[in-house]
C-alpha cells in the first residue's frame, strides 16, 4: 500500500527600495528585504537582508566629456546580503516516533526520539562585496567589464554527526563559513551595426 506524506511550509517577505540618480551620472540604490520562514523556530524565524550600491559615470564629467575616444566609463560598487532556508520542514523541533517491541510478555509500545530540538536553528547568510568598471571606447570598438568580488557565507546549514548515545546519527545546525573571491573580466565586441 502506497502512503503519501504531505508537507507544507510558509514564507512571508517584505521588500523596500530607494533609488536616487542625478543626471544619470551619480546613482545610489538601497534595498531592505525581510523574510520569515516557518522552517525556523519563532526566535530565529526572521532574517534581515540589506543591500546598497553606488555608481559614477565618469565619462559625463567635464574632464572627460571632450575625450572623443571614450564612449562610456562607469565605476560602481555594491554590498548586499541574502539568506538561505533550504532545509526540511520542522527541523528545529524535537520529534518522536513509536514502535512495538516484544519483551517476552507480548508487544509493548515504545517511544523514541527521531530528531533533536534546536531552537537556535536559523538563516544561512551570504554577504557579497563587488567593485566594478564598465568601459566602452572608440564608438564601441573596444569594450569590457571588470569586477572584483568577495563573498562570505556564514551560519551555514549542515547536518552534523551526533553521538550514537542519542539514538540518532545527525542533527541540522548552523555551523561553519565559506568565502569566495576573484576577478571577472568580460570583453564586449561591437554589434554588427556599430562595426
Amino acid at each position: 500500500m502506497y502512503k503519501r506524506q504531505l508537507s507544507e511550509y510558509a514564507i512571508e517577505s517584505y521588500f523596500a527600495r530607494l533609488s536616487l540618480a542625478y543626471k544619470d551620472r551619480y546613482v545610489v540604490n538601497a534595498t531592505s528585504r525581510t523574510d520569515g520562514s516557518s522552517r525556523f523556530a519563532p526566535n530565529t524565524r526572521w532574517g534581515y537582508f540589506p543591500a546598497a550600491s553606488v555608481g559614477w559615470r565618469m565619462s559625463d564629467e567635464s574632464f572627460l566629456r571632450d575625450v572623443k575616444w571614450v564612449d562610456d566609463l562607469k565605476i560602481r560598487a555594491s554590498v548586499g546580503q541574502t539568506g538561505n532556508a533550504q532545509i526540511g520542514n520542522s527541523e528545529y523541533l524535537a520529534l518522536y516516533g513509536s514502535t512495538n517491541i516484544d519483551l517476552g510478555n507480548g508487544l509493548t509500545s515504545q517511544v523514541y526520539p527521531t530528531q533533536i530540538a534546536n531552537n537556535d536553528l536559523g538563516w544561512e547568510k551570504n554577504t557579497q562585496y563587488n567593485v566594478g568598471l564598465d568601459v566602452s571606447l572608440w564608438r564601441g570598438t573596444l569594450g569590457f567589464t571588470a569586477d572584483y568580488y568577495y563573498s562570505k557565507t556564514t551560519d551555514m546549514l549542515f547536518d552534523v554527526p551526533v553521538s550514537s548515545v542519542s539514538g540518532l546519527t545527525s542533527s541540522n545546525v548552523n555551523i561553519g563559513s565559506m568565502q569566495n573571491k576573484g576577478i571577472c573580466l568580460l570583453y564586449t565586441s561591437p554589434s554588427p551595426r556599430d562595426a
